[in-house]
């Protein structure tokens, strides 16, 4: 056993030989994690504010997870036509756009209760089929339909 010590970043679990060095990093991760949190919330916010949302839960908490920054964002909330917004995803950074236009399509088709898009499925692990149109759900959409009369109608 040599006797040296080794310090351990809190936020991503990496190792360094001095304690300043380790404390310099753990300002960076904070920083990183806590400009990613700012980032989705303030998306949320021009959101909520765009669609006049009544906010019953908002919880967004970035960490960092095998060298990858990581949010869990979990929504709930009420347009002015009644529907509920209920948003409950991870995503790392590299998934920042996808989730902006995940959320920005799912809340228009809420707003105007109108769904257009492909028809897709992707299956998953173990045989299991995920579906959708355009870029949401069906399961989604089916919650947000749940006790309404609806008619599907194709396209083309």
């Amino acid at each position: 056993m040599d006797g040296k010590m080794i310090y351990t970043c809190e936020y991503c679990d990496k190792e360094f030989a001095t304690i300043d060095d380790c404390q310099e990093h753990e300002i960076f991760c904070k920083q990183t994690i806590d400009e990613f949190s700012a980032l989705i919330s303030k998306f949320l916010q021009k959101i909520i504010q765009e669609y006049n949302i009544n906010t019953q839960k908002k919880q967004v908490m970035s960490y960092i997870i095998n060298n990858n920054i990581c949010c869990n964002i979990k929504y709930l909330g009420t347009l002015v036509n009644g529907n509920q917004v209920t948003i409950d995803e991870r995503i790392n950074l590299d998934e920042i756009n996808n989730f902006k236009n995940y959320v920005l399509q799912y809340i228009t088709h809420l707003n105007t209760n109108q769904y257009i898009g492909e028809v897709n499925v992707t299956t998953e692990d173990f045989g299991y089929n995920t579906y959708t149109i355009g870029d949401i759900d069906i399961l989604d959409i089916l919650q947000d339909l749940k006790g309404k009369k609806i008619k599907i109608e194709v396209l083309n």
